[in-house]
């Protein structure tokens, strides 16, 4: 095997006797190292003949091919002038497939199309050495080559080879010789990820060797004057436009610009600033913003008390025409590949739009008796809420702003017209009048009081308590008590209890009793006074009695329980009628008062009370289970 250099100047000739010299050491397998220059060929010849001469002993190998080390060799070269030489290996066994090229390579030329720095390995048959070189000196390169690729086989060994650079037309390449700065190799573009490494290199030439300086963005970065820059723990901050300025005595060269790209590594979202809480009046519009980070971006998906809102997905969100149902909680769920946050949540408060009051319930007219209380009610609604008042004739009640008006104590002096006004800021509206009419007959009250309720098996009777009298009431209050239950059939009621039996106690005496009413004419013209529904058919075995307790100078009370006769079970009304006429009744006479029953409810049954109201006024009621 052989190792033979070419190197040349624009051209390379063999002739004749260069290939004998070839021919005469192909004879051997030694290692032999030829070079042509631009010059006569016979100095080619001197070169090779030289190389030969200086041959190194034989080195032999058992059953091998002999190698033997090859001599030095040199290339002269200009600035601004092509130079180029060429590399390989003869001889057996076949030719080596990988090189490894170490030393300095001078600015400008390649080995094979690789630049500095080196080493520089190469799977090849042969190098190549070429380009103008821009920087003088004198540079040593050692090759080594092997059989295989990837530096496997058997190696001949190293081969040193010098370049000599001189200075071009600025000089003979001595001293004075200056070469303005050239850029070689220009820092290429890169992107890192935040907290990853890049490096940016720069090949310079000039005579004097420039000073170098790297610019971020055109402003110089301190400290980085060498052919490297090396940047570790990359940030976005990092991110920019790179390059090299050149600078000697002779002048200055300015890289090509190199983008440095910095992608942050993948964060999941985080809010920065969630969405403020707002308030708006109906009909208005308002807005929503959002402040989340991660990366890659992440989107930013709103809900609304948890319902997503379609088309929502910025960072800002604007409701317009904003209405009652658009109240509620807003949150932003921020998304990226690297996870998931929801923001705390925005409360929406929407305001009514400002609203002329109206009146929603007008007060009613009554007629009062001396001595009694009544009450005025009405309602508005506005926005904001109305103020409300009260007024009389005209004239404003003090202390009246509430939406009832009780009288207490009614004289004559409370009769008139009473109306209510609602005001807020749009304006006033007044109800219709009520009058209230103060009069001494006929007063309301109490007409009727009645219990409709089942006897059973198991709770086969019930009382039914009463009071008549009332403040200041004195004199007989006649009544008619009855206990109806045949006669419900006519109305449609199944299961009637088929024979009611009623008593009136006092304390614990019976002081009347009555077992089938026996169509008696007297309780049949009460009945109609008072506009009960008749008994019937005739002989019903319903039960009724008049019943007139006295009244003095406190309410009396007594009780009327309701059974059922030989046993019987079944639904019954008991009913109590206040039995004075209308025509009668003054403010003195007695009342009833009140109506209670205390009975057994058994599981699907029910119990119900009623009560009916007559005279000419008013009369407040008091309903309690």
């Amino acid at each position: 095997m052989h190792l033979v250099a070419r190197f040349a100047f624009r051209t390379f000739r063999v002739h004749g006797a260069g290939l004998a010299l070839l021919a005469l050491l192909h004879r051997a397998p030694v290692a032999r190292l030829a070079a042509a220059v631009n010059a006569p060929a016979v100095a080619a010849v001197r070169t090779a003949l030289a190389a030969c001469a200086s041959l190194g002993a034989l080195h032999t190998l058992a059953g091998a091919t002999q190698y033997v080390s090859s001599p030095a060799g040199t290339l002269n070269a200009t600035v601004g002038t092509p130079a180029s030489a060429a590399f390989a290996l003869t001889g057996t066994p076949v030719p080596p497939n990988s090189w490894r090229v170490t030393g300095s390579l001078p600015p400008g030329l390649t080995i094979s199309g690789r630049a500095g720095p080196t080493p520089i390995n190469l799977n090849a048959v042969s190098l190549t050495l070429s380009g103008t070189p821009t920087v003088a000196g004198t540079y040593s390169l050692t090759f080594q080559a092997w059989e295989y690729a990837g530096q496997v086989g058997i190696s001949p060994g190293t081969f040193g080879y010098t370049i000599v650079v001189a200075g071009g037309t600025g000089g003979s390449g001595g001293t004075g010789s200056t070469v303005p700065p050239a850029i070689a190799s220009s820092p290429q573009g890169q992107t890192v990820t935040v907290g990853g490494s890049v490096t940016f290199s720069v090949v310079a030439s000039g005579t004097p060797a420039p000073a170098l300086q790297w610019r971020k963005d055109g402003a110089n970065l301190p400290g980085a004057t060498a052919s490297a820059l090396v940047l570790g723990n990359a940030q976005l901050a990092d991110a920019g436009n790179y390059t090299v300025v050149a600078t000697n005595s002779a002048g200055t060269a300015t890289s090509a610009v190199a983008t440095l790209t910095v992608t942050p590594a993948n964060v999941a979202p985080f809010v920065l600033a969630p969405p403020a809480d707002r308030t708006v009046t109906a009909g208005g519009s308002v807005t929503f913003s959002v402040v989340a980070n991660g990366f890659p971006a992440p989107t930013h998906p709103w809900r609304n008390d948890g319902a997503p809102i379609a088309g929502a997905v910025g960072s800002t969100l604007t409701l317009g025409n904003v209405q009652a149902a658009d109240a509620g909680a807003y949150i932003v769920v921020a998304s990226n590949s690297a996870g998931t946050v929801s923001s705390a949540p925005a409360t929406l408060t929407v305001n009514p739009a400002p609203a002329v009051p109206l009146i929603t319930l007008h007060p009613l007219s009554h007629t009062v008796s001396p001595g009694e209380f009544v009450t005025l009610k009405a309602e508005a609604v506005g926005v904001p809420a109305p103020r409300l008042q009260w007024k009389k004739d005209g004239a404003e009640i003090p202390g009246a702003t509430a939406a009832a008006l009780t009288l207490s104590e009614i004289t004559g002096a409370h009769a008139g017209s009473y109306t209510f006004t609602a005001t807020n800021s749009t304006g006033t509206v007044t109800s219709t009048a009520a009058t209230l009419t103060v009069e001494a007959l006929n007063p309301g009250r109490l007409i009727n009081l009645s219990i409709f309720t089942q006897v059973t098996a198991r709770d086969p009777s019930f009382t039914v308590g009463v009071v008549v009298g009332g403040a200041g009431t004195v004199g007989a209050k006649p009544l008619l008590i009855r206990a109806v239950g045949p006669t419900l059939a006519a109305f449609g009621v199944a299961g009637v209890l088929a024979d009611p039996k009623l008593e009136v106690l006092a304390d614990t005496a019976i002081v009347a009793a009555n077992d089938n009413w026996g169509d008696t004419p007297a309780l049949t013209a009460l009945a109609a006074q008072v506009g009960a529904f008749a008994f019937g058919p005739a002989g019903s075995r319903d039960a009724a009695l008049g019943f007139a307790p006295e009244v003095a100078a406190q309410a009396r009370a007594f009780g009327v329980r309701v059974s059922g006769g030989d046993g019987t079970t079944g639904a019954v009304i008991a009913e109590l009628y206040d039995a004075t006429p209308a025509t009668a009744f003054r403010a003195a006479t007695p009342r009833l008062v009140n109506v209670s029953v205390l009975k057994q409810i058994d599981a699907g049954d029910s119990l119900a009370a009623g009560f009916v109201v007559g005279g000419k006024t008013s009369r407040p009621v008091l309903v309690r289970a």
